[in-house]
């Protein structure tokens, strides 16, 4: 009986052309959206994942084990004493392409007109080059060994009048609580597009920040850049067992540790597609509930015929419920087959922005090209959540038929 079921359903689902098609569709925009928003969102926040660890964390940092949790206050009393040594000591971190000891802490820099609250980055700039991409695009010199220079974003410098070789004043206080305030010089001006970091973080060299902050051979973190990030985990451990052995006092952070606020922020933006994607399917779900319902009525005599002529009531639900399977199933390949193109194309070449206009619009950094991720698992994720939305809402009208009354039914004569 059951193969006899499987063929009348898949009869039915062809005989009423006009109603399969609207089912078919509206499951087929349901798959769709959801392989697109699923795309979308994963390859945004990849995007944002790979800019960061580009501009500003590297894949790994180490820290004074007490500094992580006063991090936000960027304090000169939590420190990495004699970070060559530490250095020294993960040069044989496998993957690694650099390392390089900074010095962070905020501070004020003034054109002596106006004044703007900042973070200096103490770095060595020869090996920050080769860790971290703020620096390729710069108007002007990079940064000397040494010396009172600055290397300051675009957008602070369209702010405070900046070009390289204008002087300027920096203030912070040292690390034992005393202001200073010294006169410099912009390097050059550096421009990614972000202006959330352009206006915030400014550049010095790390000896300069030393006798600037009075931090006689210390540093606040060492920064450390791999061939990607897929060699972090072993990295890490790597580094991790250097530690303990040698400096019991540091800790080693990844890079998803110190971008937490922005998992934080990708899954809340992953929430709220799923609310969508949810409305989606409630409509796919209500329209396939309201056709079969409408299939129900107008085949009543049909049903009562069916059920003289011997079928029982669980063949009847039987019957519609596999409508409903074949119908979602349908139009999750014809979802799957109109999507396929664009899918294709945003995975493979993506969307091209004016990434120095996009950029500087949100508090995220974004890349030139948004490409979408989608895996072999959201495809099939995608349809088998359609189908199981189809199946269930077949599932009220496929009840209502079954337990139509019979004599009833065939009142209303074989049409």
């Amino acid at each position: 009986m059951k193969k006899e079921m499987i063929g009348i359903a898949l009869r039915n689902v062809f005989k009423n052309k006009r109603r399969s098609i609207l089912n078919m569709l509206t499951f087929a925009v349901s798959v769709s959206v959801i392989l697109l928003g699923f795309g979308m969102i994963k390859g945004q926040f990849d995007a944002i994942y790979t800019r960061m660890i580009d501009l500003r964390t590297g894949h790994i940092k180490i820290y004074n084990k007490d500094y992580p949790a006063v991090k936000s206050t960027m304090p000169l009393d939590r420190v990495i004493n004699d970070p060559e040594k530490v250095l020294a000591a993960i040069a044989g971190t496998p993957h690694m392409v650099a390392a390089s000891q900074r010095i962070i802490h905020p501070g004020i820099i003034s054109n002596s007109k106006k004044k703007m609250g900042i973070v200096i980055n103490g770095i060595d700039m020869e090996k920050e080059k080769k860790i971290l991409t703020a620096y390729d695009n710069v108007e002007g010199s990079l940064l000397p060994e040494d010396g009172a220079h600055v290397l300051c974003g675009k957008a602070l410098a369209d702010m405070l009048g900046f070009k390289p070789g204008s002087g300027l004043l920096l203030f912070s206080q040292t690390s034992g609580n005393m202001n200073n305030l010294v006169d410099a010089d912009v390097s050059g001006v550096y421009s990614i597009g972000f202006d959330a970091m352009e206006k915030a973080e400014i550049y010095v060299p790390i000896a300069f920040a030393r006798q600037f902050l009075d931090m006689d051979n210390k540093a606040t973190e060492i920064i450390i850049r791999l061939e990607n990030a897929g060699y972090v985990p072993q990295a890490k451990k790597y580094i991790q067992q250097v530690l303990a052995k040698g400096f019991p006092g540091l800790t080693v952070v990844d890079w998803k540790e110190e971008n937490a606020d922005l998992f934080e922020l990708a899954k809340a933006k992953m929430g709220s597609f799923k609310v969508m994607a949810l409305v989606f399917l409630f409509l796919s779900f209500f329209i396939i509930v309201n056709t079969m319902t409408m299939s129900v009525y107008e085949r009543t005599a049909e049903i009562g015929t069916l059920r003289a002529i011997g079928f029982e009531k669980g063949y009847i639900m039987q019957m519609f419920i596999l409508e409903g399977f074949f119908l979602s199933v349908l139009g999750v390949i014809l979802g799957w087959i109109l999507s396929a193109p664009i899918i294709y194309y945003l995975n493979v070449h993506g969307l091209v922005l004016d990434v120095m206009k996009t950029a500087s619009s949100t508090a995220m950094p974004l890349t030139d090209v948004l490409k979408a991720i989608n895996t072999p698992g959201d495809w099939i994720i995608s349809g088998v959540i359609c189908v199981i939305s189809g199946v269930l809402g077949a599932y009220f009208p496929a009840k209502m038929a079954a337990d139509m009354n019979v004599v009833n039914a065939l009142k209303r004569g074989v049409r």
